[in-house]
């Protein structure tokens, strides 16, 4: 199926040069046998992208868009990340629509770590408003201890959004998602790092 867009690119978001730094997210963080000058810059980058979250909820326009807008659905994807083939939305299609799940992010099911990626999401209308403000709003406002279940961006998201009533499904069918990084000559290549296939789930020993 071929859908009508509105693409949004170069918004007037403005990135915090020294983000506020929430400390019992930072001392919940994994890999702790990385140093403490490694882990401070780890948090600010997504301290950046809490704050950048919760400035796009600003195009939405209204704290309950289904009541004003006509679009279907929202598509937050990464600039980094791009898919390798062409993508097919026919399978989410039911669910983002369903009017008895009207509160649902649709994630890629690999490199969950826990929790759900932040790669892309696919985010019912009735869901866009908490999707971009929930994560800044409780990163940098909620005086609530953080869960044990909270330790990377992955699970902090999907603890925040779990604990609004944010449906979250993880995907086989979004999972063709990738990194890319730019080679000695400007050119798109796959990050080198990205094990593909070896971190989605029933693909080889190392899934996750």
């Amino acid at each position: 199926v071929e859908l009508p867009m509105v693409v949004l690119t170069r918004l007037s978001t403005v990135q915090a040069e020294n983000p506020y730094i929430n400390q019992d997210y930072f001392q919940k963080l994994d890999k702790p046998e990385y140093n403490q000058s490694y882990q401070e810059k780890r948090v600010a980058n997504h301290a950046r992208q809490f704050e950048t979250l919760q400035q796009c909820a600003n195009y939405l326009g209204n704290e309950d868009p289904t009541s004003k807008y006509a679009y279907d659905f929202v598509i937050r994807i990464r600039e980094d990340v791009a898919f390798n083939s062409t993508f097919d939305i026919n399978p989410l299609l039911p669910i983002l629509r369903s009017r008895t799940s009207k509160s649902v992010v649709i994630g890629s099911d690999c490199r969950t770590h826990g929790g759900i990626n932040d790669r892309i999401a696919f985010v019912s209308i009735g869901a866009a408003f908490k999707y971009f403000t929930l994560p800044f709003q409780r990163y940098r406002y909620s005086k609530k201890p953080l869960n044990k279940f909270i330790f990377n961006p992955e699970t902090f998201f999907y603890q925040t959004y779990l604990s609004n009533k944010v449906n979250t499904i993880n995907s086989k069918f979004v999972r063709y998602v990738k990194k890319y990084v730019r080679d000695r000559n400007g050119k798109p290549v796959p990050a080198n790092n990205e094990g593909f296939p070896c971190w989605c789930p029933g693909i080889c020993k190392k899934s996750r």
